[in-house]
């Protein structure tokens, strides 16, 4: 359900442009988050696994306990504290994909929901070698939305739709160029691990195609945060 023009307007007072922190992590803290991984992905209750309706394998997404969500806000909270300047709620979601994501926001389901920041942290990658994005788009949309890769043409159909603007380069950009019909990049976020992308929650974005540069499979960590009750 759409957020109201008065929530929206106190949402938009505190966004910014998508952004990159590079080499924030160290390798041993990176070696500590997967040691977290490991145990959420261990948890049944936590962990669950995307079936494509071939029940083919498309990846696992695990919420930590609140034991687990203490320590990886212990770790990631003190990286923020710079960039996130409002008091805020942090949740956090580990995601092993093996195809990659559609189109969407995560806006959220709740209409009363102020949302605010949110980002993905590179654990692994699969070839390790090979290139793998996160492109955050100009397009943003406060309600929950999520459209499937090989239906981005029906975005014009949406209401909200802004057509995007021609004076940008994709050049390098793992998709096809179809979606650049449609939506303007506003951050193309290379996965390296040590490296953070963090963007509002209102901005669509997706995972560049595997099959472009043989990606089998990624690892991250994403963390969304909402504001405290203005």
């Amino acid at each position: 359900m759409p957020k109201d023009l008065l929530q929206i307007g106190k949402i938009q007072k505190h966004e910014t442009r998508p952004f990159v922190l590079n080499h924030c992590f160290s390798s041993q803290t990176i070696r500590e988050i997967i040691s977290i991984q490991k145990e959420c992905f261990l948890d049944k209750k936590r962990c669950h696994q995307k079936l494509f309706k071939d029940k083919a394998p498309q990846g696992i997404t695990a919420h930590p306990s609140p034991e687990h969500h203490k320590s990886l806000s212990d770790i990631i909270r003190p990286i923020l504290s710079d960039e996130l300047k409002v008091p805020y709620e942090i949740e956090f979601a580990f995601h092993q994909n093996k195809f990659p994501y559609g189109v969407h926001t995560d806006s959220g389901y709740d209409p009363d929901e102020y949302i605010y920041k949110q980002g993905i942290i590179p654990l692994e990658i699969s070839p390790a070698k090979n290139d793998v994005f996160t492109i955050i788009f100009e397009q943003k949309v406060y309600h929950s939305f999520g459209i499937s890769l090989d239906q981005i043409s029906k975005i014009k159909d949406q209401k909200w739709y802004k057509a995007a603007e021609k004076d940008f380069s994709s050049k390098d950009i793992p998709l096809d160029q179809k979606y650049f019909d449609y939506l303007t990049p506003a951050l193309n976020f290379k996965w390296r691990v040590g490296d953070m992308a963090i963007w509002d929650r209102a901005h669509l974005h997706c995972s560049s195609e595997f099959e472009l540069t043989g990606i089998q499979e990624k690892l991250g960590l994403m963390w969304i945060t909402k504001i405290k009750a203005p």
